[in-house]
């Protein structure tokens, strides 16, 4: 089994696709399996998807209905056979070669139920691309789970999004860690339950994720107080729960 399995759902990115997919497939450490995950998506992307996967044997394709991004993610889960999961939105990619070597030599040394990795923003508008994390305290991370969340909380690099971070597979699923779908805050939602189990944090400097700004159609480009209402929600649900774990004071 490889040690890496990257989940990347794919909807209406068929500009942005081939770059996602190459960034990954450049990588230095060969040892991965992707998982595209067609979520309907009406445009070019399935067949986008199926001359990669037919070039590529470590490639898999799952096509289905348009359900969100929740679900799709959450058949990735499933069909993951990595050690590891890592998600890709299908509109950003990776820099560099090293990012998956990197990550490996410290997850087989430290084994970490989650481990984090550093982020740039790059600005279709502006054209700026900004490190936006990648300063963690990773001895304070390394000591206890307490001092960990603490940490990220003090320094501003608790994530907010599923692609920052690579998890234990084996630890999804003992807890039954999935996508909650119908909201759009499901990114927060998953990252307070994984928190809330995981018992070891560690991460890399490297900030090889390049997240993708502005993008027109982008689902992160838009607000509504539908998602103000599910953050609400996520918060309200999992904050008891954590603190309960947990001995950070309010």
């Amino acid at each position: 089994m490889p040690l890496f399995s990257i989940i990347i759902p794919v909807y209406k990115v068929e500009e942005y696709l081939p770059k996602c997919i190459t960034s990954v497939l450049t990588q230095s450490f060969q040892d991965f399996e992707i998982i595209l995950v067609d979520d309907g998506s009406p445009d070019n992307c399935p067949l986008i998807c199926d001359e990669f996967a037919a070039k590529d044997p470590r490639i898999k394709v799952i096509h289905k209905l348009n359900g969100g991004l929740s679900e799709a993610r959450n058949f990735g889960i499933k069909e993951a056979k990595g050690d590891y999961l890592l998600f890709l939105d299908s509109d950003d990619y990776w820099e560099g070669i090293d990012a998956l070597h990197n990550l490996a030599a410290t997850i087989l040394l430290q084994s970490a139920d989650v481990t984090l990795y550093g982020t740039k923003d790059v600005n279709l508008v502006t054209n700026t691309t900004v490190i936006t994390r990648g300063n963690y305290n990773i001895n304070a991370l390394r000591k206890n789970k307490d001092t960990a969340i603490r940490s990220l909380i003090e320094t501003k690099q608790f994530p907010g999004s599923a692609w920052v971070l690579a998890i234990k597979r084996d630890f999804l699923l003992h807890h039954s860690i999935f996508f909650e779908t119908g909201i759009k805050a499901e990114d927060i939602d998953w990252l307070l339950h994984v928190f809330t189990h995981a018992k070891s944090i560690d991460a890399i400097q490297d900030p090889f994720y390049m997240y993708i700004k502005n993008r027109p159609g982008s689902i992160t480009n838009t607000s509504d107080a539908k998602s103000v209402r599910d953050i609400l929600f996520s918060v309200s649900k999992w904050r008891p729960i954590l603190e309960s774990n947990l001995t950070i004071s309010n």
